[in-house]
């Protein structure tokens, strides 16, 4: 009931220089876990400081291990503190660490040791999918833009048809529309020909026959 009644108050605090930013539980010297505001529901946060102590119980030496809540401002000054304590139930605990006293602390920064490498591991697969996300959309860029890219080359390649197309059409009722002038062209040269030949054979014929005429004459 006390952690409880501590608890209401440090996370009820008015916003201001005193206002509790962190809750920190530490046993023996050693930080068991650290909650950081905004904080959790009132009874989320018994439950899970309950759930540490009791992990943490199961294995510390069998004695009676103090532990302590402590609220701590933006400033990073202690503002309360709660005391409490714990039942170790590992028989065994005093012997790993190799001294009773140092039992739970050994524990602690063994478990924070495993925390550091999580976080390692954790960083790693964050960078490494972050990684394959920025190929992924560099991927589907190159893509994008290659399709575009066919895209706007048929398009042109179409529209390089069409106005070949257009033109040939166009050429060919120029062609339709001049024919006719052309023949009737051709009809009038050949006529001008056939008159020019006639008349070339009327004077050539006059000229023989003068020549003709004088000739008998003398």
């Amino acid at each position: 009931m006390a952690l409880r009644e501590w608890a209401q108050r440090q996370f009820t605090l008015p916003e201001g220089a005193n206002a509790v930013k962190t809750v920190q539980l530490t046993a023996e010297g050693a930080i068991w876990e650290t909650w950081h505001a905004p904080f959790p529901e009132l009874e989320t946060f018994l439950t899970e400081a309950d759930n540490v102590v009791r992990v943490f119980a199961e294995e510390c030496p069998k004695r009676r291990i103090p532990i302590l809540y402590t609220a701590i401002d933006q400033q990073g000054g202690i503002t309360s503190q709660q005391p409490g304590s714990v039942m170790g139930k590992n028989a065994q605990a005093d012997a790993l660490a190799g001294s009773g006293n140092n039992a739970a602390k050994a524990f602690a920064d063994a478990m924070a040791g495993i925390t550091g490498v999580m976080k390692t591991v954790l960083a790693a697969a964050d960078h490494m999918v972050q990684t394959l996300s920025t190929s992924h959309e560099k991927l589907a860029n190159q893509l994008h833009e290659s399709y575009e890219y066919q895209r706007a080359k048929q398009e042109a390649e179409l529209v390089e048809q069409k106005d070949n197309h257009d033109l040939n059409q166009y050429l060919i009722e120029q062609v339709k529309g001049v024919l006719p002038l052309a023949m009737e062209a051709w009809e009038i040269s050949q006529a001008e020909k056939k008159k020019s030949l006639a008349s070339t054979v009327v004077n050539g014929v006059a000229k023989a026959a003068t020549n003709t005429t004088t000739g008998a004459t003398s």
